[in-house]
């Protein structure tokens, strides 16, 4: 067997930070024939202890197709993004089963709503490669504006004279915002896109912006 990297992701911290974890795991004979190979697991994959990996990359494609290419070997990255704070990059401190990379805003840019892809690559030094491609849809600016359009829901019920048709607009937007949801979590792309560009509209029309 070979390495097959594999990855997740979480967004988080208002929006303005991105957390990948490597969750390839440690080579196991029997239970993860394709896990990275360390000092003590034996097998023949890549091995991601032992200052032999010579390239290393995640490229991130944001909704509008521009590619971030965040290298993994430059030292001061390495530092910045893992766990690994003073240690050069894949060296004998690295842990498979403790390997995160934490990008903010500074390394994304603003991280938008929609799909975004994920291409994770390393190369060893004999020239064995392995990538992963991930795909991911975002959408916490949406939700930021749907849950801040829920708390206003009792400022529009409990009063003398109520506004049922706001009320009724925010119930349809929870209702789209469910269909999101349920569209990314099916790789249904085109869908998510749809629903994701109406509940922007209805953000924008509803004048909240996060």
């Amino acid at each position: 067997m070979a390495l097959i990297l594999t990855i997740n992701t979480l967004q988080q911290t208002s929006c303005t930070e991105l957390v990948i974890t490597d969750s390839t795991g440690e080579f196991n004979a029997v239970s993860n024939t394709t896990g990275w190979q360390t000092a003590t697991s034996g097998g023949t994959n890549i091995q991601i202890d032992d200052d032999d990996i010579e390239e290393a990359t995640i490229t991130l494609t944001n909704p509008a197709g521009t590619d971030i290419v965040i290298d993994l070997m430059d030292t001061t990255t390495w530092q910045a993004i893992t766990p690994y704070t003073a240690v050069l990059p894949f060296t004998s401190t690295v842990d498979p089963a403790a390997l995160t990379y934490t990008l903010n805003e500074s390394y994304l840019g603003t991280i938008t709503d929609g799909i975004w892809t994920l291409v994770y690559y390393v190369k060893d030094k004999s020239g064995n490669e392995a990538t992963s491609t991930f795909t991911q849809a975002f959408f916490c600016n949406i939700k930021c504006c749907v849950y801040s359009l829920l708390v206003t829901v009792p400022d529009y019920y409990n009063c003398q004279s109520c506004d049922n048709k706001y009320i009724d607009a925010v119930v349809t937007i929870w209702g789209l915002y469910q269909s999101l949801k349920i569209a990314a979590c099916s790789a249904t792309t085109d869908r998510f896109n749809d629903i994701l560009v109406a509940l922007q509209n209805a953000c924008d029309a509803m004048g909240l912006d996060c």
